[in-house]
């Protein structure tokens, strides 16, 4: 079956990210700087974390109802391939090196790479409704009758209190301290592709919506509620496709979320198909997946 048969329009041929073979014959050296390079973006997380509880509990005094939860962006964890019992591993001629053990692998594949996913998807989705929410104030000032019809897509019910402005305000701080961590991460993050020899990554203009650019003198962004709201949303959509682009390389294994949410992050090959004595070990479905295998 063809690749454009499996994939969406992110996942085209001239779309995929290629990972060049050249990474197999790097130094030691060199690969113990790339791999240890992802863990660099662990520093981001709690402040993710915080600011993304922060928007949610806004999100939920402002009314919004039937957003997704943290756990809805997570894979089901009977759903991936492997455990600490059954993990395969990466041969290799020293015992002590991590890639050789079952943790290794689980502690990146089963929760630090799919977490890291969910987290910004999860993020992403919540920017996307405080951007609606704020458009329904700009268009539609609250006045005395108002409808709720104005945000039936993410069923708001807008409250005018002194609460929520705080709120606001509040967002606003702790969003633009949690941006300059957000930001090292995704250049860490790209830092680390690269290494791995990965060509044709997205750059974060290519999520921005269109007719959504900052090249306007009007006003900073920083400055601009409104802009700080796009910016962020396309920031976090661009870290969570960045992090698949990880996840697929290093971890070729299926679980519940692979197909199709991680399709936008599809790749030539993976690590592990670079060296064939470790590509034998792998499941037949996850040889041939056509997410990191174009072949297929």
């Amino acid at each position: 079956m063809k690749v454009c048969d499996q994939c969406n329009v992110a996942g085209k041929p001239e779309d995929r990210v290629q990972f060049n073979s050249s990474y197999k014959k790097k130094p030691l050296a060199y690969k113990l700087v790339c791999v240890h390079l992802i863990y660099l973006p662990l520093l981001s997380i709690p402040f993710v974390i915080v600011n993304g509880a922060l928007i949610a509990l806004y999100l939920k005094m402002a009314g919004a109802k039937d957003y997704k939860s943290y756990r809805s962006f997570l894979p089901d964890r009977q759903s991936h391939r492997y455990n600490l019992k059954n993990q395969v591993t990466k041969a290799t001629n020293n015992r002590f090196n991590p890639i050789s053990t079952k943790l290794f692998w689980i502690l990146n594949c089963t929760w630090y790479c799919p977490y890291s996913v969910a987290l910004f998807e999860w993020h992403a989705q919540l920017m996307t409704m405080m951007e609606t929410l704020e458009n329904i104030n700009e268009k539609h000032p609250e006045k005395d009758g108002d409808s709720d019809s104005q945000a039936d897509d993410i069923n708001i019910k807008r409250r005018s209190s002194v609460v929520l402005q705080l709120g606001k305000i509040l967002v606003f701080i702790m969003l633009t301290l949690c941006l300059p961590f957000v930001i090292f991460s995704a250049l860490i993050t790209v830092l680390h592709l690269n290494m791995a020899g990965a060509t044709n990554v997205k750059a974060y203009r290519s999520f921005l919506p269109e007719n959504k650019g900052f090249s306007s003198a009007k006003t900073c962004w920083v400055a601009n509620y409104s802009r700080l709201l796009v910016f962020s949303t396309t920031l976090f959509d661009w870290h969570a496709y960045l992090v698949k682009l990880v996840e697929n390389w290093w971890c070729p294994f299926h679980h519940n979320r692979k197909e199709p949410h991680y399709r936008a992050g599809a790749i030539n090959q993976s690590f592990w198909h670079l060296y064939p004595e470790d590509f034998k070990k792998l499941s037949p479905d996850d040889r041939d997946n056509p997410i990191w295998n174009e072949f297929k």
